[in-house]
């Protein structure tokens, strides 16, 4: 970025330096061109030359007014240096917000190609039209109506994540295997993809989950978690309680910035039905205190009935019902035994 940086200010005073040029050029054209027809008339050269003289001039005049007339030589310098010092500026800003990390040569030739992008002539050219259009209409530009992109970058793969880089051929299927040394792959992972994995990013998993004390390991709480969310949310395929390469890339995307009230919630299925639906809370917990035979009504949080939901599912009513999931404790909110007490 800094290669790109220096190159981009040597073009940004190249262009300052033609656009401050174009006047003393000019009359330089013009006094040579009155020395040159005082000259001639002194010599007492004839009509056609002092005519073929005059035109030379003007088609080198014309000619530099020609060269000088593109959009980037125009328009005022400080404007330029203005646009693409301010988009270098933002770029690798968010670049360092969103924690980007380049770990193979495809992202980085994308990244790289992209902050050089911001200082070609067609970019920002095409920025300045973006500017005036876009501020005449009071819309300020983003992403998704400029060309200016924010750096962007998927998990973290290849050697960074302790593999290394592969080639691969278009006459070969594509194999996928574990990119992190066996030694240090999560404990507990049992897909491909789930051996990719990185810690952090398995804790981001976790915290989204209600997983209380997050660990760096595929336990039961968090197998139940992903088969709670797969069942109620993942909208691409198999219910499953292991991530593959739909499933993985999904749940992940929901867990980024994404954390769970774990002193409300103890699972999944909890935050998917109540954390966004007060009043549902509120008349699940009420159906639970009638189904206990409780008299108080002053209840409206399913942390505040832990106890009651442990005992309905000892009671005789339930007692065939198998509530059981690896992972889930006795007094959490499950789909069976919210299906059956809800009113």
């Amino acid at each position: 970025m800094n290669d790109i940086d220096r190159r981009c200010d040597a073009y940004l005073q190249w262009l300052d330096n033609q656009k401050r040029s174009k006047g003393p050029i000019q009359s330089q054209i013009g006094s040579i061109r009155a020395a040159t027809t005082g000259i001639m008339g002194v010599a007492d050269a004839s009509a056609t030359a002092l005519t073929v003289a005059g035109l030379a001039f003007d088609l080198i005049s014309k000619s530099v007014e020609n060269y000088h007339s593109r959009l980037l030589l125009e328009v005022e310098s400080s404007t330029v240096n203005s646009i693409v010092l301010n988009l270098r500026r933002k770029f690798r800003a968010d670049f360092r917000k969103n924690q980007i990390r380049v770990t193979n040569r495809p992202q980085a030739e994308f990244v790289l190609r992209s902050y050089l992008r911001l200082c070609l002539p067609f970019a920002i050219e095409a920025n300045i039209n973006n500017y005036s259009t876009l501020g005449s209409s009071g819309i300020a530009p983003t992403p998704e109506n400029s060309i200016n992109w924010s750096p962007q970058s998927g998990l973290t793969i290849g050697s960074a994540g302790g593999g290394q880089e592969r080639t691969f051929s278009a006459r070969t299927p594509v194999t996928i295997d574990p990119t992190i040394p066996k030694d240090s792959q999560i404990r507990g992972a049992a897909t491909p993809w789930e051996k990719q994995l990185q810690k952090e990013e398995l804790t981001k998993i976790q915290q989204f989950l209600c997983i209380s004390s997050p660990a760096n390991n595929f336990g039961d709480k968090t197998r139940a978690g992903i088969l709670l969310w797969s069942q109620n949310s993942f909208r691409g395929g198999d219910i499953s309680s292991e991530l593959n390469i739909k499933r993985g890339p999904a749940i992940l995307g929901a867990a980024k910035d994404n954390t769970c009230n774990t002193a409300n919630y103890k699972n999944y299925y909890e935050r998917f039905r109540f954390a966004n639906d007060a009043a549902a809370e509120a008349t699940f917990v009420q159906s639970v205190l009638k189904k206990s035979g409780s008299s108080d009504t002053s209840k409206t949080r399913v942390n505040e009935i832990r106890e009651l939901i442990t005992a309905l599912k000892d009671s005789d009513e339930f007692k065939d019902v198998d509530f059981s999931i690896s992972g889930v404790s006795k007094d959490e909110v499950t789909p069976v035994f919210y299906s059956l007490v809800s009113d």
